[in-house]
């Protein structure tokens, strides 16, 4: 019977461990790519790291450290920003807290896109060992941030002031790009596209 008391004890123990390593993962997604849900006057507010950098980070800890990245500057005339504008979480008393899972094992991130045997695009991933410490056993826990998560394809048609198709000239993107301002010039077709 003491036997199954601890069974159960440890149990309790490690699927506890396993869901605050679970939301250390998720808050880390979120510090990562923003939270599509936050809305403010109908607007999506909230874009983490990669809305005010324009890319995932290198590592972990530029969420949290500024380091050299480029600190955020705001471009009144274009209407948008860009750079460092972190800490992108609440970190608490120690960034112990968000470096390791549960069992003390520092998280596994990759920031080098590839792609899955299903073909969806992954822009980074984020894994923890679990409860044997070791990677690439059947314990290890995965979160990624899919391309489709991270970076959108803007289309849409440009029309001269009669309605019609406004053919051949240039459009300006301006974004986010390595925490500076950069600019995505693209020409329409004879159709407006």
């Amino acid at each position: 019977a003491l036997g199954a008391v601890a069974l159960f004890q440890l149990q309790v123990v490690t699927a506890e461990r396993e869901s605050v390593t679970k939301d250390k993962m998720d808050r880390l997604k979120t510090a990562i790519v923003g939270n599509p849900t936050i809305i403010t006057n109908d607007v999506r507010v909230s874009f983490g790291y990669l809305g005010s950098m324009g890319g995932v980070p290198v590592n972990l800890q530029d969420l949290w450290i500024k380091g050299s990245q480029p600190a955020y500057t705001y471009d009144t005339i274009l209407k948008i920003g860009a750079g460092w504008i972190g800490p992108y979480l609440d970190i608490g008393t120690s960034i112990d807290n968000f470096k390791f899972d549960e069992w003390g094992t520092a998280f596994e991130y990759i920031f080098q896109e590839y792609t899955r045997p299903d073909g969806v695009l992954v822009s980074a991933r984020l894994r923890n060992a679990g409860p044997d410490k070791v990677f690439d056993t059947v314990d290890d826990r995965s979160l990624e941030i899919l391309k489709n998560e991270a970076f959108a394809t803007v289309t849409g048609y440009a029309k001269n002031k009669g309605g019609g198709a406004a053919k051949y000239i240039q459009v300006t993107l301006n974004l986010p790009q390595n925490g500076i301002i950069s600019k995505r010039y693209v020409t329409t077709d004879v159709n407006g596209f």
